[in-house]
């Protein structure tokens, strides 16, 4: 998905979806301002994920997905129906990318993706798909596949545009200033399948989205 949401239909709604964790953790922004999904509110371009792009989600699978700019009160569960069977959603209002208990709960619900049975995909967003959800990402790619703080810093700028001062520096430093929490740390094993090897600066591609129950990771395609 581009700037504008053009891209492939399975998550139309989104913005800039990028993998983070192959098969489990997605980041973007919602798309409340483009084509199909653009919305006349001025304010409400800047909110959560409509209905059809939370039914988007659901029937690819997504066990969770979390507006980074919402709070405690936005909790929705979506149902819907698949090609094998069905699934639910669950939309909250949930801030990684600052430091405390949500972005624990964060960790954790991604902790047991991975090491739990399903290996259901997670999706965070914010309103571009830059900066906040950006910042969850390289705290995630800290925590779990061990990536040092400079590089998961250099990671956030080549996906997000500059803010202004002090805005930049803060969300620089809620990445540095991140120490990896000791028991939600993976078995090499798993990091081999859902960390990327190489450079992350500049990492582009996008793996498809899992339909079944499986972490390891399908051919790629362009979201």
């Amino acid at each position: 998905m581009d700037d504008r949401g053009t891209g492939f239909a399975g998550v139309a709604g989104t913005r800039n979806f990028r993998v983070v964790l192959r098969g489990i953790l997605y980041r973007g922004g919602a798309n409340n301002a483009y084509g199909d999904f653009r919305l006349a509110d001025q304010k409400r371009r800047q909110g959560p994920l409509q209905a059809r792009a939370l039914q988007n989600l659901c029937k690819e699978g997504f066990a969770d997905a979390f507006f980074a700019y919402g709070n405690r009160a936005l909790h929705e569960t979506v149902n819907c129906a698949r090609d094998r069977g069905s699934n639910v959603l669950s939309y909250r209002g949930l801030r990684p990318q600052s430091p405390g208990s949500d972005r624990r709960e964060f960790l954790r619900i991604l902790h047991d993706q991975i090491t739990g049975p399903d290996h259901r995909p997670v999706f965070v967003h914010c309103w571009n798909g830059y900066h906040a959800s950006g910042i969850a990402a390289a705290v995630a790619l800290r925590q779990f596949c061990g990536i040092s703080a400079e590089d998961a810093v250099a990671y956030w700028k080549s996906e997000a545009p500059s803010l202004p001062e002090p805005a930049q520096t803060k969300s620089i430093d809620q990445i540095r200033n991140f120490s990896p929490i000791p028991e939600l740390t993976l078995t090499p094993a798993d990091q081999k399948i859902v960390c990327y090897g190489g450079a992350l600066v500049g990492q582009k591609a996008v793996y498809r989205l899992p339909k079944a129950a499986s972490a390891t990771p399908a051919r790629t395609r362009s979201l």
